[in-house]
């Protein structure tokens, strides 16, 4: 089932920061920090001990699971909640960016 008119699966996440490899003092600079080479991306758990294997010799982390709860949740050092937002609040909100265009 889809959600809002035009949206995608409607899946959420659940993200921690403190999986992060590498030394995290703010939780908003490893949110929004532009460090060169860092990407995000989801796969099948099916092909994780595939995908893993490709990155042999790379430094990557695995930070959150795609839910089917329609929640996004991130945590920061030390467990601390950051960002916790029903995803039709959130979509509605970026939406709403957009109204005049």
């Amino acid at each position: 089932a889809r959600g809002e008119k035009g949206s995608s699966g409607m899946l959420g996440m659940d993200v921690s920061l403190d999986e992060i490899k590498g030394e995290i003092k703010r939780g908003d600079l490893a949110l929004y920090s532009e460090t060169q080479g860092r990407i995000l991306l989801t796969i099948d758990p099916k092909n994780k001990k595939k995908f893993e294997q490709s990155l042999q010799g790379t430094t990557y982390s695995e930070i959150g699971l795609v839910t089917k709860k329609p929640e996004i949740n991130i945590t920061g050092i030390n467990d601390k909640e950051i960002i916790k937002i029903n995803l039709n609040t959130a979509v509605s909100a970026y939406r709403k960016t957009f109204e005049n265009y």
